[in-house]
């Protein structure tokens, strides 16, 4: 099936490809986050609408998927690790877009999980103290809705965005993520 997948994509242009790489890496997008990611493209809106018409893309309660999971997941297994990291920042940031705290919880989730993802990307301190505080905060959610390993998980990536910080630039939030 990968010879077939890989066919697939051969036959695509490459900004059909990189549209396909935006919503692989980040699974589910509505149409206006797929459009502002790809807005280096020329003119996103059509090449998203063929894309839907080539049957490859569909528009499901207002978002972006792919029509076959596993294609999408083969794209996402192409794409390079350090690509895969500046594309999950670019996903993140452009889901900060809006008020975190005014995000559903699966979407907070989500977002947390792209935070993860992008960890080897985020360089600037004031970044990744921020991102942290916005990670353990999905931390607290997940345990106290009795998801403790996915707090767990939450937390640990946290403390991986802190990493090369000094305690004083991050004590508050280092001291936050150990009590988690």
């Amino acid at each position: 099936s990968s010879k077939f997948y890989q066919e697939r994509l051969n036959s695509k242009t490459s900004i059909k490809i990189n549209v396909l790489e935006w919503l692989a890496c980040a699974e589910i997008l509505t149409e206006k986050d797929l459009v502002s990611l790809c807005s280096s493209i020329p003119e996103p809106n059509s090449v998203i609408e063929s894309l839907i018409s080539d049957g490859v893309l569909v528009r499901k309660e207002g978002e972006m998927e792919f029509v076959e999971s596993n294609f999408g997941e083969f794209i996402y297994s192409k794409i390079p690790s350090s690509q895969k990291s500046k594309m999950h920042f670019q996903i993140a940031k452009e889901l900060l877009k809006s008020d975190f705290f005014l995000l559903s919880n699966s979407e907070k989730v989500i977002l947390a999980h792209h935070l993860n993802r992008a960890s080897e990307s985020i360089s600037e301190p004031s970044e990744k103290i921020r991102f942290a505080e916005l990670i353990l905060e999905v931390a607290k959610i997940q345990k106290s809705e009795h998801a403790y390993s996915q707090s767990k998980i939450f937390v640990n990536a946290a403390l991986t965005i802190l990493k090369g910080l000094r305690w004083d630039e991050a004590n508050s939030v280092l001291f936050q993520a150990h009590l988690e």
